[in-house]
């Protein structure tokens, strides 16, 4: 796939988070920076989509999971620093480390531990000092407590994370968005998805479940994902990742927040949306009920309103 390409398909993708009622969306690395591009285009008014904090491309070892596809590989301190910056040039809004191996890259296992903590400590410094939220991909236990120590904002998947990490990740404030949804797809269509990914996210599955429980248990503050893009797991699946989250023990009202307040904080745009106050932007859904009560009804928006017009639907 070409930027072009990657650009079309992310308008598609913009109309269908609009459609499920997200008004702003993070991108963790794609092609290029043709997602920064599709950004600027929703910012001008050129496309209709959500509010599009990209990342441009993800940073990852060389030969690390996403290399030459939606990342960029960066070694050393100096190197990751350097390609930090590089994704500031392209239009980004938050960095994305790549800190242990994946469920979809081949021939490397899912709990490698990646950068090192002073690589990671380097990304986190030159991110935040552009003002930048740093997210750690991070399944295996040794790659998500670097990443916490380092100092991200967010841990991505978060699979194996460990007692006392929980406890760190809440004295820290950081972030478990645990996209349930992607693992979840790719272990319920095991005839549809290369076997050696499937192993990989039945490896990680249980331990995502105890991982997710310590997290609520230490006082973990989550924020929505849903890792759209990966095998069966389509952009606009929001509804279905605040269900599980619920199912997997967080209050309706928490996983309610996890989507909305709480992201918005992550995404350090809660001076713009994220909750319904005075001065911010008149994000708002209407539902035929409460989705408090009833979540499915967050499939089904009857209206979404983006800064007071509406975009989905008719008044």
């Amino acid at each position: 796939m070409d930027e072009a390409v990657a650009a079309l398909k992310s308008v598609r993708n913009a109309r269908r988070q609009l459609e499920r009622g997200v008004t702003t969306v993070r991108d963790l690395g794609g092609i290029g920076f043709s997602v920064c591009a599709v950004a600027r285009a929703v910012e001008e008014g050129i496309v209709a989509g959500p509010r599009v904090v990209a990342s441009g491309r993800a940073l990852t070892i060389t030969g690390g999971h996403g290399h030459g596809i939606f990342a960029q590989e960066a070694d050393g301190p100096d190197g990751v620093r350097e390609a930090v910056r590089q994704q500031m040039r392209g239009g980004a809004r938050s960095i994305k480390v790549v800190a242990t191996g994946g469920v979809l890259t081949p021939g490397i296992t899912v709990d490698f531990t990646a950068f090192t903590p002073e690589e990671l400590a380097a990304a986190v410094d030159e991110a935040h000092s552009w003002g930048r939220p740093v997210a750690a991909h991070a399944h295996g236990a040794g790659g998500v407590e670097n990443a916490v120590r380092a100092g991200v904002d967010s841990i991505e998947h978060g699979s194996q994370i460990r007692p006392e990490v929980a406890r760190l990740m809440k004295e820290r404030g950081t972030f478990h968005v645990p996209t349930i949804v992607a693992l979840r797809e790719i272990i319920e269509h095991p005839d549809e998805i290369p076997d050696y990914a499937v192993e990989k996210a039945v490896q990680m599955g249980a331990d995502a479940h105890d991982s997710f429980h310590r997290a609520v248990r230490a006082g973990v503050r989550f924020a929505c994902g849903t890792d759209a893009g990966t095998p069966f797991n389509p952009h606009g699946n929001v509804p279905h990742e605040v269900a599980h989250m619920i199912d997997s023990g967080l209050t309706p009202l928490a996983a309610m927040r996890a989507a909305t307040s709480n992201a918005a904080e992550l995404l350090r745009v809660s001076d713009v949306t994220g909750t319904v106050e005075r001065g911010k932007a008149a994000d708002l859904v209407l539902y035929d009920g409460n989705p408090l009560e009833d979540v499915s009804l967050l499939v089904e928006p009857r209206l979404v309103l983006k800064d007071g017009e509406v975009v989905v639907g008719e008044l």
